[in-house]
């Protein structure tokens, strides 16, 4: 706003008490300081919904890179799952294979532990999730 000396302010006055009169000029008064009470609450809101916005756009954006990375991580996870459970798959004719040695008498392995693991009876939710690390052929882990 214009900043207004004593001098202009008295000098819009006398303009105003000339043309307005003086029974009328209180009232126009009030209405004017009403127009730029008005005015200022309409300036301090738009103020305040500008901040709130930027606040929020710079929230997104806070957000947007950890949630690609989250889905990055997510997609890799997936993907890992995946990956592990076409090895156990694959696995599964190798034990049936070994196992089937075993009972019949011509497994010719010299790792005991493997020989007991495979002999080891397995309920089908045992089976569904043995792990890759279950199956190795040497009896590393």
């Amino acid at each position: 706003m214009p900043d207004f000396g004593f001098w202009e302010l008295a000098l819009v006055m006398l303009v105003a008490l000339l043309i307005v009169g003086p029974q009328k000029l209180p009232r126009l008064a009030a209405e004017v300081g009403g127009w730029i009470g008005r005015v200022k609450k309409m300036a301090q809101r738009f103020k305040a919904d500008l901040a709130y916005e930027l606040n929020a756009s710079e929230l997104e954006n806070t957000i947007a890179q950890p949630k690609k990375e989250i889905n990055q991580v997510k997609d890799e996870l997936v993907e890992t799952t995946r990956q592990a459970g076409d090895t156990i798959r694959a696995l599964d004719p190798l034990h049936d294979t070994i196992r089937e040695q075993i009972s019949s008498g011509r497994y010719s392995g010299e790792d005991e532990s493997l020989k007991q693991a495979a002999m080891k009876p397995q309920t089908p939710k045992e089976r569904k999730t043995r792990t890759s690390a279950d199956h190795d052929p040497h009896g590393k882990h």
